[in-house]
């Protein structure tokens, strides 16, 4: 599925409506959602848990407390994801600077969206492939909706043939109203070849793939053949080797295959 050139961001489940915060900007309380069966559940499923913000706290004025207070309140209640401890995507809203996604930066989220308005970008068409780490301060939304009526088949279907990565997200719940998700879409993206990820396992292989270099000798069939991994120590891996969760999945082409191989981060050492 990996090598489809359709990817495919599931939604990540952001703590703050999601998380069944209740009361107003000044006096609320969390319900504990994140602490029960159904929240573990979601994440042996494959969900990212994200945040979306902190009530009475505001992002222009001090976006760098903000994103603290999202990793502490995530930390002290579950796992961000089956692949990792350590929050890495967080909601930003459009209108933050260059200083301001610094210091979320800084926090340890890596994948700020979507659609923040920044010059640099990540998947906002086919060819807008991430270079350099700020790219994934301002990651596209090329997928859409998957709500019901909003959702278009054609478009994602057009954009999936093109290649990249295709972002999607869906309000699943709005006061006590369920938001249905378009069954044609989704049924169209269960029986695709896409690779389903989400923010951070996206933002985990990518970066692990800039600091791993593959020495193939010929064969993987028995004998002495097989694969060599060289660990390539940049100052940028690095500076960003401790953030990448170390279960997440590496893909690895071979020659003349169309699967390649498999591996978790942690299984690879340095030569």
């Amino acid at each position: 599925m990996l090598f489809s050139p359709l990817l495919i961001f599931s939604p990540i489940i952001i703590a703050d409506s999601a998380a069944g915060i209740t009361g107003d900007a000044d006096n609320w309380d969390q319900d504990g959602w994140l602490t029960t069966k159904i929240a573990t559940d979601r994440l042996s499923a494959g969900d990212e848990f994200g945040c979306y913000g902190i009530p009475g706290q505001s992002w222009q004025a001090n976006a760098g407390v903000v994103a603290s207070a999202c990793r502490t309140y995530l930390e002290e209640r579950i796992s961000a994801s089956r692949w990792g401890v350590d929050p890495l995507s967080i909601y930003t809203p459009s209108g933050l600077n260059y200083a301001d996604h610094e210091a979320i930066s800084n926090i340890g989220f890596s994948v700020h969206g979507d659609e923040t308005g920044l010059p640099n970008t990540a998947w906002h068409n086919a060819s807008d492939a991430p270079l350099n780490v700020e790219d994934w301060y301002n990651l596209g939304r090329r997928g859409g909706s998957l709500e019901s009526v909003i959702a278009d088949l054609e478009q994602v279907q057009s954009e999936a043939v093109l290649g990249g990565l295709l972002n999607f997200y869906w309000i699943g719940r709005v006061d006590e109203a369920t938001v249905r998700h378009d069954r044609d879409l989704l049924g169209w993206l269960e029986d695709s070849d896409g690779w389903s990820t989400t923010w951070g396992e996206a933002w985990s292989y990518w970066a692990s793939q800039r600091c791993y270099q593959l020495a193939y000798n010929g064969s993987i069939e028995g004998g002495e053949n097989g694969l060599a991994f060289e660990f390539i120590r940049s100052s940028v891996c690095i500076s960003q080797d401790e953030r990448v969760w170390p279960e997440s999945p590496i893909c690895i082409p071979l020659p003349d295959s169309k699967t390649g191989i498999h591996l978790s981060r942690s299984l690879l050492e340095p030569l």
